[in-house]
């Protein structure tokens, strides 16, 4: 080995035991810290299916927004074929921490992961999920990005019921007033 090889390879075994990265120095991030939770996990990001699959329901939803009348969360989720218990969803979006989570789905008990940091898109929107409920264990996701997003919450409770009547406006479902 030469010498040159020898003290990059040095540096290298130096940096990884000392848990220091380039990549991470490099890129100037952390990873978004979350307390310490005690109780069950949810993967934001790797949630299965348990509903019912996506595509027929971000269908249902896009017709619904694009259409004339009034619908509901469950009307949709019944010609999507879905099937199992849920009560709401919830929206989560971009930079949303395990506090204000817990504060919407009224849960203390359930360990958050993959929280989505802020990626604003050309249109100047962002990203997130909707968070399907039962009570208070959390149930299934459905992601959204940029102006794929066709359902409009409240921004303090971000909280459409299964049973609140939609009604389209400019290519969104929003709650009936």
């Amino acid at each position: 080995m030469n010498f040159k090889a020898g003290i990059v390879l040095v540096c290298c075994i130096s940096m990884f035991t000392s848990g220091c990265s380039l990549v991470r120095e490099a890129l100037g991030t952390e990873p978004k810290k979350e307390p310490l939770c005690v109780g069950r996990t949810f993967d934001l990001w790797g949630t299965r299916e348990v509903l019912g699959p996506a595509e027929p329901f971000n269908t249902e939803v896009y017709r619904a927004a694009m259409g004339a009348e009034p619908v509901t969360l469950d009307a949709m989720a019944v010609v999507a074929g879905w099937q199992g218990a849920w009560d709401r969803i919830i929206d989560v979006p971009d930079n949303t921490d395990s506090e204000y989570l817990n504060k919407w789905a009224g849960t203390t008990s359930v360990c958050w992961e993959g929280f989505m940091s802020r990626d604003v898109w050309t249109d100047e929107s962002s990203e997130g999920v909707f968070l399907f409920m039962d009570g208070k264990d959390p149930v299934q996701v459905l992601w959204y990005k940029g102006s794929e997003k066709y359902i409009n919450t409240n921004v303090t409770a971000p909280i459409v019921y299964r049973h609140d009547v939609l009604v389209p406006r400019q290519g969104r479902l929003e709650r009936a007033k």
